[in-house]
């Protein structure tokens, strides 16, 4: 019985479950390194999981390179404008697969790569490279700063499916081999309440 104003002091036997005999850990090289091995400076890869873990990111990669050092949100919190050391938003570079991609968000504004929400479903996406500057030359039109955004692979051996319900919509994604341990299938599906938000004020 434990009662107020008394320290209980409790003896708790212990039994052996498991006895190992020893455990290697292996790390899996800087976790951070980007993708390409051109990027020398300024680059760092992420992954979905880190995306999901930064608050008010909404699962947005653009909302999540505002906790980078040296980059700041333009406008107001309802775009996610990117500014790197000062430079206008008009300068970054979005890639998906190598193919430069003008403005990938909903509710974009004219002549920004800024927007409301990403329309890249995380479910979809793999390890992705974020450049704050000294960009491979690859990435031509980047003046401050680019997203390399990469598709991962459906599960090349079972059957998944999720479902998201949120506030910014419904998000369903489906997986699963093909041809086992060959081919694959990655569908998502998004229906987005952003439309019926922006009516409401």
């Amino acid at each position: 019985i434990i009662t107020a104003q008394r320290i209980p002091f409790l003896e708790i036997g212990l039994e052996e479950g498991v006895l190992l005999e020893g455990v290697q850990i292996v790390a899996d090289g800087n976790a951070n390194a980007p993708i390409n091995e051109l990027a020398t400076v300024s680059a760092r890869s992420f992954s979905v999981e880190e995306t999901e873990r930064i608050a008010a990111s909404v699962n947005d990669m653009g909302r999540m390179a505002l906790s980078f050092p040296g980059v700041q949100q333009g406008g107001d919190d309802t775009e996610n404008d990117i500014i790197i050391r000062g430079n206008s938003s008009v300068g970054m570079l979005w890639r998906l697969e190598g193919i430069d991609i003008p403005n990938p968000n909903h509710f974009a504004r004219p002549g920004t790569s800024g927007g409301g929400i990403t329309v890249f479903s995380s479910q979809l996406l793999s390890k992705s490279d974020f450049y704050t500057g000294g960009m491979p030359a690859e990435f031509g039109n980047a003046i401050s700063g680019a997203f390399d955004v990469h598709f991962r692979k459906g599960n090349m051996l079972d059957r998944q499916h999720r479902v998201r319900i949120g506030l910014l919509g419904l998000d369903f994604a489906t997986e699963g081999p093909l041809s086992k341990g060959k081919s694959s299938y990655l569908i998502n599906y998004r229906y987005s309440t952003l439309g019926l938000l922006n009516k409401m004020g």
